[in-house]
């Protein structure tokens, strides 16, 4: 037992020597941008800033900023104004066709349309239920039904 644990103890006295091999100096690889990242801006997120729901309620009233918001002095680093404006119109106008809008109302222009369509178009199924049984009408359905019994089935 006694030479059990002398070579226990030699065993962690001394410290395993581990060979680490050199690499010869080779040259790090260079990243390349396919020709998609060179064209884009903003580095993709994985993790969006806003969520869907509060992005779809305010993205309508996204703006730059100006000297009239209170701003000492406003820079384009990255675009100048008016290819920043452009930009900014096009996400949006993007967005306004792919999101969903939940807080939508009709206006007034279109409750008066619908409603002046609604009458209008009741007023029309009255006008042909009344003519279909008038004596004129029954008379046209039935030269129809035997129009049609007479025409042969073409397969």
């Amino acid at each position: 037992e006694e030479k059990k644990e002398e070579e226990k103890k030699e065993e962690e006295a001394t410290p395993m020597e581990v060979e680490e091999e050199e690499e010869p100096d080779e040259p790090e690889p260079v990243a390349e941008l396919t020709e998609e990242e060179k064209k884009a801006w903003f580095a993709p997120r994985i993790l969006p800033d806003l969520t869907p729901r509060d992005f779809g309620k305010s993205f309508t009233k996204f703006s730059l900023p100006s000297e009239a918001e209170g701003f000492s002095k406003v820079d384009f680093e990255w675009a100048k104004k008016g290819a920043a404006e452009k930009y900014l119109k096009e996400k949006v106008l993007e967005k306004k066709k792919t999101s969903r809008v939940d807080d939508i109302r009709p206006s007034e222009w279109f409750q008066e349309t619908s409603t002046a369509f609604t009458k209008q178009f009741a007023a029309w199924q009255a006008k042909q239920v009344a003519w279909k049984n008038s004596e004129a009408g029954k008379k046209a359905a039935a030269a129809k039904k035997d129009e049609d019994a007479e025409e042969p089935d073409i397969e």
